[in-house]
């Protein structure tokens, strides 16, 4: 039970700082769409950027979840929402690379 507790304490702490890194990341595409000057830059640009960062909200909100079921572990232990939670951080992971990586070779 306590090696239980302290991956779930990671899985918390790693998922809340994602959240934060995520949220500064989609706010940082949001002024650059706001950067453009509207009279010289095509609305397709401006919307992709804008697009793309509403985009984060995806694996942001699969932060904010996982944060949830950790939390709900360290209240009510048990094996099916520990596997959830310790699976889902997996999926966290990969969305968010996923998110990452195409936003950057496309965008910056």
């Amino acid at each position: 039970m306590d090696s239980s507790k302290d991956i779930i304490l990671a899985l918390l702490g790693g998922s809340v700082s994602l959240a934060g890194l995520l949220l500064i990341f989609s706010g940082f595409l949001f002024s650059q769409a706001s950067g453009f000057d509207p009279d010289s830059t095509p609305d397709k640009i401006i919307n992709a950027y804008r697009n793309t960062a509403k985009l984060g909200v995806i694996p942001f909100f699969m932060c904010l979840l996982l944060a949830g079921m950790s939390l709900w572990w360290l209240r009510w232990p048990g094996d099916c929402l520990f596997a959830a939670s310790f699976y889902g951080f997996i999926a966290l992971l990969v969305v968010t690379a996923v998110y990452g990586g195409y936003t950057i070779l496309r965008y910056l």
